[in-house]
Order: structure tokens, then sequence, then C-alpha cells
């Protein structure tokens, strides 16, 4: 019943490959999560760098 509001990307990443085997789909997913993860660690260590430093990853 909650299946079309709570789906993520990481089931759907997977659904793609076990169920559908949409090898295309499954990978452009997989990029765009990592890609997003990418650019949230890096704004979020920016703007933490900037309050305090010594709590910065780098």
């Amino acid at each position: 019943m909650l299946f079309n509001v709570t789906d993520i990307v990481d089931t759907y990443v997977y659904r793609s490959l076990k169920v559908n085997f949409d090898i295309g789909m499954a990978t452009a997913a997989g990029l765009y999560q990592s890609i997003f993860g990418f650019v949230m660690i890096m704004t979020v260590n920016y703007i933490i760098k900037k309050i305090n430093d010594d709590y910065a990853l780098f």
C-alpha cells in the first residue's frame, strides 16, 4: 500500500537489476546516487569548515 510513496533509489536499483534486469537504468540511477552523495558531502563539509575548522573532514 505504501510502495508508491516509500520507494527510494536503493530499492529501485536493486529491483531494476534483480526483477527487470535493466542494467542501463540501474547504472544510471546508481551513478546519479553517487554524484548526489558526493555533492552533498562536499557541500556539508564546506559549511562545517566555515563554522568550525576542527570538525571538517578535510
